[in-house]
Formats: structure tokens, sequence, C-alpha cells
């Protein structure tokens, strides 16, 4: 049986979540051994041509739950900001849970988001209307093993600073959050992750910084020696597709042919079919359908 993400908080060792964007990349995650999956704004907005805040919190859960059933290790989620106020995360947190998300993480911005978060101009909600959240969100998950995790953007935000985002990592820990992710992104430097860690003293979460040059790359160990305990690579999946798929369709717009072998494409097939099910789908019809 495959433990919770709650039982993996309590051992040893860091805990990688790579990003997936549908089923089938969240399949690979657990296929190849990861021990949870991410499934983050950026990647389920790009997925649909869309942003992350223009994303509904039904159109995340459904997206949630195609992960799901498709994977048997954790999934955590971003959850935005909660999809409104304490009332609506208390909604939102019982959604998740239906569909058997692991965890959520819910930020501090203001609802509805603005895509300008993406390039960096963000501001946050008060300390009160965030606290109140997270006390809604730990209230409606009850005494089940569902993840919350509370996320600040006060380091990087016009009305913030790395002195409130320390003491609202406080703050959300005495509010009964799981975990603290003290980064929108990412440290921005090796110290600074440290130095909030040893302020706060929780289990905490940590983005990769793929992607974003102005942030230190540190490895997995690295960043548990900062004394975090999750990191997640939000949009790995997306990056990868995109870095291989552009480049292979302007092949073969250009020549009209995919520039590939059969038989280079015939393992990638196979493994797909595999990781879909289709060889236990094949006996299933041979023993329950007549020809």
């Amino acid at each position: 049986m495959k433990k919770t993400l709650r039982e993996l908080l309590e051992q040893d060792g860091i805990i990688m979540a790579p990003g997936c964007f549908d089923a089938l990349t969240a399949r690979v995650i657990q296929h190849v051994g990861f021990d949870a999956a991410y499934l983050g704004g950026y990647a389920m907005g790009a997925s649909n041509c869309l942003t992350e805040p223009l994303m509904t919190m039904s159109e995340v859960v459904k997206a949630a739950e195609y992960v799901t059933d498709a994977i048997d290790i954790p999934l955590i989620v971003d959850a935005g900001a909660g999809f409104g106020d304490a009332t609506q995360v208390m909604r939102a947190v019982r959604e998740f849970k239906k569909v058997g998300v692991s965890a959520i993480h819910i930020e501090d911005q203001y609802f509805p988001k603005r895509c300008h978060y993406h390039a960096g101009i963000m501001s946050v909600i008060p300390r009160d209307e965030m606290l109140a959240k997270i006390k809604a969100a730990v209230r409606a998950r009850g005494d089940s093993d569902f993840v919350i995790i509370a996320r600040t953007d006060a380091r990087n935000a016009y009305n913030g600073s790395k002195e409130e985002c320390m003491e609202r990592c406080r703050l959300l820990k005495e509010a009964g959050a799981d975990v603290i992710m003290p980064y929108a992104t990412c440290a921005p430097s090796f110290e600074e992750a440290r130095e909030i860690y040893d302020y706060v003293q929780a289990p905490m979460l940590y983005v990769g910084s793929e992607g974003r040059p102005q942030y230190p790359k540190l490895t997995a160990k690295e960043i548990e020696e900062a004394g975090f305990k999750i990191v997640v690579y939000n949009a790995i999946s997306t990056f990868f597709m995109m870095n291989t798929l552009y480049d292979n369709m302007k092949h073969l717009k250009e020549f009209g042919d995919s520039g590939f072998t059969h038989e280079q494409f015939k393992p990638v097939r196979e493994r797909i079919e595999s990781l879909v099910g289709l060889p236990e789908m094949y006996k299933i019809e041979e023993q329950y359908n007549q020809v």
C-alpha cells in the first residue's frame, strides 16, 4: 500500500514532487519512482491555453480528479488563493478531498488572482484574512490525513518584505498549517532559505528554480540541507514537453515527415500503451468480449 503524504512527512528525507499537467504525465512520475506528484497552477493554466488566475475551482478539481484516478502516490495541488474567503476555502478543501487529493496549498494573494502575478507583480491580503483561511481549511479537513499547506507571497509582494514573510510563516504555523511555503517561487539564496526555516521550525515546501535564472539552482539535497521537507518542480513536465514538441512539430511542418523511423517510434508507443494500461484492457476484452 502506498504511503500517504502525512506518512511521508514523518519519515526522514526530502519529498520530491515533480509537476504534472495531466494523468499521463502524472503516471510517468509515479512509474519512474517518485513518491509524490504536484499539480501546479502554471502547468494547468498553460495546458488549457489559459493562465492560472482564469482557472475556476471546478476546473482545477476536475483536473486533479483525472490525475488521482491515474496514480497511487500522493498528489499535491495548487489551490491558489483558495477560490475566495474562508467559506469558499472550506468548500474547496471538501471538494479536493472528495477526488482523492492528498494536499493543497493556499496563498495570501488577493482573489480573484491577477495574471501579473506571473511577471512578479503581486500583493498580499492582510494577515488576519489569510489566517482565517488557514483556520477554516484546517476545520474543513477535520481529522483526516488531508494536508494543509500555507503559502505566503509576502517576500516579493510590493506590500511585503522578508520580515513580513517570516512573521507570516510563524503565524500560519500557529494557525494550524501542516506545511509552510514561504516563497511563491524560490529563495534568493540558500542562506535566506535556511534563516526562514530556523525561524519557523516547521515542515516547509520549496519550489524548484527551473526557468528562473535570477534564483540559485539548488539540488534536492541542498534544499533538504536548508531545512525544507518538500520540493516541487511545478512546471517541469510542461517544460520537458514543450522543449521537445515544438522543435519536432517545426520539423514535421518543414519536411512533411516526423524525422523518426518506425523503429524509433515503436518503443515510445509501447511505453505509452503500457502506462495507460492497454495490455490489461486487451486481456479483459479477450475474457469477456466475443469476437
